[in-house]
């Protein structure tokens, strides 16, 4: 850029923008680092109130391009102004031409490019946790062998959060549902955890969602932020979607989100659909989907057992029994789930 070029993290949801600045100076080329915010409404850059956890290292303005580099505490120096940089955050970019002084936000907005990353990251590193599983879904599978599996498991290190294992076989979107019912968005709200694949490459994130109560038509929404929810590791490999995430037990969003130590029925789907990481999925699952015979409190433990479908017929355990058609059609196709089990 000719100009400057700012560089910017935010959290998912609402709340600051905490806006890191490498910006050229006004009378000369010399080129500064700065911490400026961004603040939830109206709309405006500002300087932060002072440059504490900030120190430059380098600088430059060569062949029409700025450069700096600094170091930034983790922890945020200026609560309201800043973010914690171990938190999950969305990357913006964006430069401008208005060379500027150090104690002032910005005036003028990105005149030459602005972009934002498809999904959250935290750029902290996060190590995979020492787990202890707890239990999985479909039960007694391998899961390079299922076409979709979910693994849950407790973290000695922090007993506020379950550590969740989620992978199968799909172009788009493999997810995790924790419903009141075997119905999607049925009798109370579902909980929806989804390993989706980005839009443009092969990046694979997690992001937390849900399915709001007997709404017809029946929609999966973002969560209105994604607090609780950490990513630990994704991939997309062989034609296989798998990421790995912790998420607090207690429901960061009430109405939203599920307590983790409640009785739940666990839901599981896959469809073809790439997305973005700030809306919910609006391609239902047209790959595979299922769910448990009965109800688990996960952080007790124990796998539940698979139902699966013979249309009009349920065999659990090869016990047939009747069900309604809602059951069936929910059901239906379930016994893919398994590409190698016996039913």
């Amino acid at each position: 850029s000719s100009g400057q070029n700012v560089i910017g993290s935010f959290g998912m949801g609402n709340g600051i923008d905490d806006v890191f600045v490498c910006q050229r100076n006004t009378g000369n080329n010399n080129v500064f680092a700065k911490d400026t915010f961004n603040p939830q409404s109206p709309r405006s850059n500002n300087i932060d109130s002072n440059q504490n956890g900030l120190v430059m290292i380098s600088s430059s303005f060569s062949g029409g391009r700025i450069s700096c580099s600094f170091t930034r505490t983790i922890e945020a120096g200026n609560p309201g102004q800043d973010r914690q940089l171990n938190e999950s955050v969305f990357i913006l970019l964006a430069a401008g031409s208005e060379r500027g002084a150090a104690n002032v936000g910005l005036t003028l907005r990105h005149d030459i490019t602005r972009g934002a990353a498809a999904g959250a990251v935290v750029l902290t590193p996060t190590p995979t946790p020492e787990v202890q599983a707890l239990g999985s879904f479909p039960s007694g599978c391998e899961r390079s062998a299922c076409t979709v599996y979910a693994q849950w498991s407790s973290v000695p290190s922090d007993s506020s959060v379950l550590m969740f294992e989620l992978e199968g076989s799909a172009t788009g979107w493999v997810a995790m549902g924790l419903s009141a019912d075997q119905v999607m968005g049925g009798n109370g709200i579902d909980d929806v955890f989804v390993c989706q694949r980005d839009t443009g490459n092969n990046n694979v994130f997690a992001k937390d969602t849900f399915n709001p109560q007997n709404q017809s038509p029946r929609s999966n929404n973002i969560d209105s932020n994604q607090n609780g929810l950490v990513m630990i590791s994704s991939s997309f490999s062989g034609g296989r979607i798998s990421c790995s995430f912790t998420r607090t037990i207690e429901a960061g969003n009430p109405g939203q989100d599920r307590q983790l130590n409640e009785s739940v029925f666990i839901l599981l789907a896959a469809g073809s659909e790439r997305g973005a990481a700030n809306v919910g999925l609006t391609l239902r699952h047209d790959l595979i989907r299922g769910a448990a015979a009965g109800a688990v409190v996960l952080t007790e433990g124990g796998s539940p057992e698979v139902g699966c479908a013979d249309n009009p017929l349920v065999r659990v355990h090869g016990e047939a029994r009747i069900v309604t058609n809602i059951a069936v059609r929910y059901y239906n196709q379930l016994g893919n789930i398994l590409r190698r089990q016996k039913h």
